[in-house]
């Protein structure tokens, strides 16, 4: 979990790009580390890191969000089967990435 936080830390360092800089055409696609704080059953949220694989096609048209997360694991070592699959997404432009969600899948 240390080697992410310093990833998180160095990537939330950076500015966030507005949604009118945004490219129309091409797709960008982002193959590397994911934390999701998951509740699971009574169990309270607890953070799991795992491995994304995003790509976003910008002129895509409504749906341009797809990938797939995979790999779950615990600070406690509890691994997580299956696949978490991102389809349909959906970007949100006018999100607050510090507090909102950015795209819904």
């Amino acid at each position: 979990m240390s080697d992410f936080k310093d990833l998180h830390d160095e990537v939330s360092a950076l500015p966030d790009m507005p949604f009118v800089q945004l490219p129309t055409g091409g797709t960008v696609s982002y193959v590397g580390l994911v934390r999701l704080d998951l509740p699971l059953g009574a169990t309270p949220a607890t953070p799991y890191i795992g491995d994304l694989a995003l790509t976003v096609a910008f002129d895509a048209g409504a749906l341009p969000v797809l990938g797939d997360i995979r790999n779950l694991q615990s600070n406690s070592g509890n691994a997580l089967g299956g696949v978490l699959q991102v389809s349909d997404g959906v970007l949100h432009p006018t999100a607050m990435p510090d507090i909102d969600y950015q795209f819904d899948a």
